[in-house]
């Protein structure tokens, strides 16, 4: 009898622990972004209407512009992560200097810089050694916060 208890008591335990480890393996995997690259983005912008142009000028760094009807998004491929993180640092430098509404976002894997004024909307979004840069006005805010989404960039 206790012999029975005992076995039932352990399958109840390894049952759990199988369950905790299952939503660890879920929390842990589906909180990451997603490998992020310039076929992904080229795809995901054309798909809503949006004309992409390759102006890189060297092989050190690639540089993509999309153009909308409403607003444009400057794609960055660079060598690495730390010249991609120096550029996005140098590029957010005078936005950071008038602190104006200005937020950060740094996570392991990625950084978001976003710049919500009277009238303008701004996203820079860093993913390893790439990132993208948007700015509109802030009647289309909703808009990028969506293709942003089905990039799978989180805010």
């Amino acid at each position: 009898m206790k012999k029975e208890k005992l076995k039932n008591s352990l399958r109840k335990d390894i049952k759990k622990s199988l369950f905790f480890l299952l939503i660890i393996v879920l929390l842990t995997t589906s909180c990451g972004i997603k490998n992020f690259n310039k076929e992904l983005f080229t795809k995901i912008v054309e798909k809503n209407n949006f004309i992409v142009a390759d102006l890189s000028t060297d092989n050190n760094k690639k540089y993509l512009l999309a153009v909308g009807e409403h607003y444009q998004i400057s794609y960055y491929e660079l060598p690495n992560i730390d010249k991609c993180k120096k550029e996005l640092k140098d590029r957010t430098k005078s936005y950071r200097n008038i602190k104006k509404n200005i937020s950060k976002i740094k996570k392991a894997n990625y950084e978001v810089y976003i710049i919500d004024n009277n009238d303008i909307y701004t996203v820079f979004y860093r993913i390893s050694n790439n990132y993208i840069e948007i700015s509109t006005t802030k009647k289309y805010k909703e808009d990028v916060i969506k293709l942003l989404e089905e990039m799978d960039l989180e805010l």
